[in-house]
C-alpha cells in the first residue's frame, strides 16, 4: 500500500500502534505504468491506515475500521494522530480538510468507535493529547473560519477539549499567543499543564496552559526559549520525561543568531527557564 506522514506510538501495555495515510496527498506522475499502482485503488477505503504489533514491531496486524459505529469510510484521508489518557484509552484522529474525525479505542488500540465526525471543520493540521481519563485536547490550524464547531473566528492555531473522550468539544480559542501556535502539544500528566511551542518574529517561546484541568484555555505561561531564530522547518519537535522535564528541538536556516543545524534546549523548571541552545 502507497503510505505518508507515518507515525508510531507506545501504548501502555508495550503495543506498539503504527499509522500512515493512503497516499493520498502524494502527487507523483510516473514515467512508466507501475504493477503496484492498481493496489491504491484496490485498498483505499476512505481512511488512514492502522497496524499494531506485540513483538516489539517484528510483525504488524491490520486494523481495519470500516462500519459504523467502529468508523466510517472518507472519514479521514491524511494526518492520522494518536494521543492516549492515563486509563489507557487510544485517540485516534485523521483529517479531510472539511473535517477532522476522532475515534477512541478502550481495547489497546484493536477496534476503534467513531466519537464525532465533526471534532473540527475547515483545518490543514490536527495534533492531540491527552491527560485524565476522559480528557482531550485538541489543536489544529484553521484556515479562515476552521477549526472547531462552531468554526473559530479566523485563520491561525486553535485549541479545544474535550471532558467526555472526544463526543464533544469546548469552543475553540486561540492557542499559545494570538493563535499563532506551531503545532504539537503535550501534557504533564502529573500536574495537568499543557504545553505548545509558538515562534512569531525570531523568538521561539513555550506556552504553558497551567489552568487546563479546571478549563482555562486562555491563561499562557510563556517561557522564552531563544532569540535571533532564523527557523528552517514548519514546526520544532518537543517532549517530556517522567519527572517533567522539556526537551525542544529544532532547525535554523543559519540566517539568524546561529549558524545552520539542528538544535536542542531544555527546561527544568516547566518551561519557565530554558538553557542555552545546543547544536
Amino acid at each position: 500500500r502507497a503510505g505518508g506522514e507515518p507515525l508510531v506510538a507506545t501504548l501502555p501495555s508495550g503495543r506498539l500502534l503504527y499509522s500512515a495515510h493512503a497516499g493520498t496527498t502524494h502527487f507523483f506522475a510516473p514515467q512508466a505504468a507501475n504493477p503496484g499502482t492498481g493496489a491504491f485503488a484496490e485498498n483505499y477505503q476512505g481512511q488512514t491506515y492502522i497496524w499494531t504489533s506485540d513483538d516489539n514491531g517484528k510483525s504488524w496486524q491490520f486494523r481495519p475500521r470500516l462500519i459504523a459505529p467502529n468508523g466510517a469510510p472518507a472519514s479521514g484521508f491524511s494526518d492520522p494522530e494518536v494521543a492516549i489518557d492515563s486509563a489507557g484509552t487510544v485517540y485516534f484522529s485523521e483529517i479531510n480538510l472539511a473535517n477532522v474525525a476522532v475515534s477512541s479505542s478502550k481495547d489497546n488500540g484493536s477496534t476503534y468507535n467513531l466519537e464525532n465526525f465533526f471534532g473540527a471543520v475547515l483545518t490543514d493540521r490536527q495534533w492531540m493529547e491527552a491527560d485524565r481519563p476522559g480528557e482531550l485536547y485538541f489543536v489544529a490550524n484553521a484556515f479562515g473560519g476552521g477549526t472547531g464547531v462552531p468554526p473559530s473566528p479566523g485563520a491561525g492555531a486553535y485549541i479545544s477539549k474535550s471532558t467526555d473522550g472526544g463526543k464533544t468539544f469546548t469552543r475553540n480559542v486561540p492557542s499559545t499567543k494570538g493563535g499563532a501556535g506551531l503545532g504539537d502539544i503535550r501534557v504533564d500528566k502529573r500536574t495537568g499543564t499543557v504545553y505548545q511551542a509558538h515562534y512569531a518574529k525570531g523568538v521561539l517561546t513555550v506556552g504553558a496552559l497551567r489552568n487546563a484541568r479546571a478549563g482555562n484555555l486562555t491563561s499562557v505561561d510563556v517561557g522564552v526559549v531563544a532569540e535571533g531564530v532564523a527557523m528552517l522547518a514548519h514546526w520544532p519537535a518537543f517532549d517530556l520525561d517522567p519527572a517533567g522535564n522539556l526537551y525542544l528541538t529544532w532547525g535554523e536556516r543559519g540566517t539568524g543568531k546561529r549558524p545552520a543545524g539542528v538544535y536542542l534546549s531544555t527546561s527544568q523548571d516547566a518551561a519557565r527557564t530554558w538553557s542555552a541552545p545546543v547544536r
